[in-house]
């Protein structure tokens, strides 16, 4: 009779775990909502972007948010970034300071 008690446990345990569902993980990318600037205002030689440092609580996954006014933060588990922040910073950067 335990026997059967405890292979019914695992198949209910088996079946609740296939049945669950976690909640999708959404990506995102930064993007620039400046236009790019003019070709007359650049400088006549080429510029170069230096790479970007992003601070040690901001180079995660997951997108950081400030609560409010307050000093706290929160990392948000479903929405990651779609490639390191640096990265992001220094593509949108040059995208905006390239000459169109």
């Amino acid at each position: 009779m335990q026997r059967y008690a405890l292979c019914t446990l695992l198949v209910f345990a088996a079946l609740m775990v296939a049945c669950s569902r976690s909640t999708p993980t959404n990506y995102y990318l930064l993007e620039s909502r400046l236009t790019p600037v003019s070709a007359e205002s650049l400088p006549g030689k080429s510029l170069r972007v230096a790479p970007v440092t992003v601070p040690e609580y901001l180079d995660r996954d997951g997108i950081v948010s400030r609560v409010g006014e307050s000093t706290q933060l929160v990392v948000a588990q479903f929405h990651n970034w779609g490639e390191p922040l640096s990265h992001g910073v220094r593509r949108v950067t040059r995208e905006v300071l390239t000459r169109p």
